[in-house]
């Protein structure tokens, strides 16, 4: 089965290397889990959250080197805000990061 979902693969500046590969989640939960490659035995990304005192929860993942790759900032009213590469980068509203060339096909 193909899929018409355009492939991170391509995009090497997140720090990622997806093509061709498949993944297992070492546990059920996607804000808290690694990300391990079939065949292999070490993590190859790491997912976790935190749910710091009176901010909002934070979903993080870092590659196999613990370079952090990106986050999520979970909030209930306002849009979700992304951060994809440096973590000092200025976030973005996850709805404008939805809505760019990645996940259009461009």
């Amino acid at each position: 089965m193909t899929s018409d979902l355009p492939s991170l693969a391509s995009y090497p500046e997140f720090g990622a290397e997806f093509s061709g590969s498949v993944f297992e989640l070492s546990h059920d939960s996607p804000s808290y889990t690694n990300l391990i490659r079939v065949g292999e035995d070490k993590p190859s990304y790491k997912v976790s959250t935190e749910y710091p005192e009176g901010k909002h929860p934070l979903t993080t993942v870092i590659n196999d080197s613990g370079d952090f790759l990106g986050s999520l900032e979970w909030r209930p009213v306002f849009a979700d805000l992304v951060i994809f590469g440096d973590k000092n980068s200025k976030p973005q509203r996850l709805s404008s990061w939805m809505s760019c060339g990645l996940f259009k096909g461009q």
